[in-house]
């Protein structure tokens, strides 16, 4: 296990700290996501680069000795583009891919429209919760 001042704090160390492959594919996966969310924000989570969307987590991506990996964080997601997928390795929320490439960008505009989708819609069914909650407690108060 390494210890925590082995840990990089930043997704530039992260990515820095990578071979030169693996660091231009996870700075061109960062690219890619970076550029369709508005306001995005970024951050080390779990010990890798995370990027936030609203504040709340929206995809990851790292890098292992043998592959780079996009964490899309939703099963529905992996389910839905399975066929697209066929031709890489895959978790039930990760896509895996080689090294010194990247997923075509299309797909990844795919998949970061819908995680922002799926996103909006927790945030939402969130604040309703949160709504519902003021309301009955306001219908017991005299």
């Amino acid at each position: 296990m390494k210890k925590q001042e082995d840990l990089p704090e930043t997704v530039e160390e992260y990515i820095s700290a990578r071979s030169m492959e693996a660091a231009r594919s996870l700075r061109e996966t960062r690219a890619q996501i970076t550029s369709l969310v508005p306001g995005a924000t970024e951050l080390i989570s779990y010990q890798i680069p995370t990027v936030k969307y609203r504040d709340a987590p929206l995809l990851a991506y790292a890098a292992y000795p043998a592959h780079c990996s996009l964490y899309t964080m939703s099963k529905e997601i992996m389910h839905r583009y399975r066929d697209e997928l066929k031709t890489y390795k895959t978790t039930l929320v990760a896509i895996h891919f080689k090294p010194g490439t990247t997923l075509p960008d299309t797909l990844v505009a795919k998949i970061v429209a819908d995680r922002m989708a799926e996103t909006d819609m927790m945030l939402r069914e969130r604040e309703l919760r949160k709504q519902e909650k003021r309301a009955a407690g306001k219908k017991w108060q005299v």
